[in-house]
C-alpha cells in the first residue's frame, strides 16, 4: 500500500525525546507558576486586609462585653479589661501554628510598645488548656479564656489569630484575621491612631 508510512527507530527516538523535553518544560513552568501565584495571592494590601472582616465585629460598633476567665480561674469581663484604653485584642487558639508564630513576633516587641496601649489575649478553651498554652508559647501579655466559646459562636471570630483594635471609647476600630509575619503590634497600634 502506498499510504502506509513506517516510522524509523530514529524518528521514534526523536519524538520520544521531544515529548520528554516538552513534559519537563511543562513541569518546571508549572512549579514556577504555582510558587509565583502563591506569593502573589497570599499578600493582600493593608487596605484590603482591613476590609476582609469575616466576623460580626463591625467597625464603629461597641466591642462585646463578655465574660472571660484568667488561666488561674479568676472571672472578669472584656468591658472591664478594655475600659478607657487603646486596646489590641488578640484572639488565639491552642494548637494553632500561625498563632504560635505570631506570639513569637508579638513577644519580641513587648518592651517597645507605647505605654498607652493595652494588649489582651483571648484564647478559646478551658483554663487548664489556656494555662498550658501560655507556658508553651511564653505569651507575655494578659491572657484570658473564652471557655464558653462566645466569640466564635456569637461573633463569628473563627479565624485564628485575629487582631481587633478597640478605641478608648470601647468601639471596634479594625478587625484583622490571620497572621502576617511582618505585621507588628506597633503597626496595629498605628491603626488605632
Amino acid at each position: 500500500m502506498a499510504g502506509d508510512t513506517k516510522l524509523s527507530p530514529k524518528t521514534i527516538f526523536i519524538y520520544l525525546i521531544l515529548v520528554l523535553v516538552v513534559a519537563f518544560i511543562g513541569v518546571v513552568a508549572g512549579n514556577w507558576f504555582v510558587e509565583w501565584r502563591r506569593s502573589q495571592g497570599s499578600q493582600t494590601s493593608a487596605e484590603d486586609w482591613l476590609v476582609q472582616n469575616e466576623s460580626l465585629l463591625k467597625i464603629g460598633d461597641p466591642f462585646p462585653n463578655e465574660e472571660v476567665v484568667s488561666p488561674e480561674g479568676v472571672p472578669d469581663s472584656t468591658g472591664a479589661l478594655i475600659a478607657n484604653s487603646k486596646t489590641i485584642v488578640l484572639f488565639l487558639s491552642a494548637g494553632c501554628e500561625p498563632c504560635k508564630d505570631a506570639v513569637g513576633l508579638w513577644a519580641s516587641e513587648k518592651d517597645d510598645l507605647p505605654g498607652d496601649v493595652r494588649i489582651l489575649g483571648i484564647c478559646v478553651g478551658d483554663t487548664a488548656e489556656v494555662a498550658g498554652y501560655r507556658r508553651e508559647t511564653g505569651f507575655p501579655y494578659a491572657l484570658f479564656c473564652d471557655r464558653y466559646f462566645m466569640f466564635p459562636q456569637q461573633y463569628d471570630v473563627r479565624s485564628f489569630p485575629t487582631m481587633v483594635g478597640v478605641t478608648p471609647q470601647g468601639t471596634v476600630a479594625y478587625v484583622l484575621h490571620g497572621y502576617r509575619e511582618n505585621f507588628t503590634l506597633k503597626e496595629a497600634y498605628g491603626l488605632l491612631e
